[in-house]
C-alpha cells in the first residue's frame, strides 16, 4: 500500500511517500509494504518506516512517531542529512494492536501517515 501525501511549502507542492516494511531498505527501495503485521512473542518486533521524497529533504531532523489507538506513544527525533531524498527507520512495535505510524519535519509539520494493524500471536 502506498501513502501518498502532499504539503503545500514556499508555494510549491511536494510529495512525500511513506511504505511500512518488514525488513530495513538499505538503497531506498520500498520492498514488502504492507500494513498488517504478525506480532511475536519470542522476538523484538520492528517495523521500517521509509519515507521518500520527490527531492532533497532540506532540513536537519526528522520526526517518526508510533502511536497505538487510543494511548500515547514515544517520539523519536532524527538527525538527517538536509541533501537526503529517503530514510528508513526502525520502529519498535511494543505490543499488538492499531497503531498510527506518523512523520513530521523538525517545526512539527506533518509529512506523511499510516495506520498498520499489529495482529495477535
Amino acid at each position: 500500500l502506498l501513502a501518498v501525501v502532499f504539503i503545500i511549502a514556499n508555494g510549491s507542492i511536494k510529495g512525500q511517500s511513506l511504505y511500512i516494511l518488514e525488513s530495513k531498505s538499505t538503497d531506498g527501495e520500498a520492498v514488502g509494504d504492507k500494513s498488517t503485521f504478525q506480532y511475536n512473542l519470542t522476538k523484538d518486533n520492528f517495523v521500517y518506516m521509509l519515507i521518500k521524497f520527490p527531492e532533497a529533504y532540506g532540513k536537519s531532523q526528522i520526526l517518526f512517531r508510533a502511536v497505538k489507538v487510543g494511548e500515547p506513544g514515544p517520539v523519536s527525533w532524527i538527525d538527517i542529512d538536509p541533501s537526503a531524498t529517503w530514510y528508513c527507520y526502525e520502529m519498535y512495535i511494543p505490543q499488538w494492536g492499531e497503531y498510527k505510524l506518523t512523520v513530521a519535519d523538525k517545526d512539527n509539520n506533518l509529512i506523511a501517515e499510516k495506520t498498520i494493524k499489529m495482529k495477535a500471536p
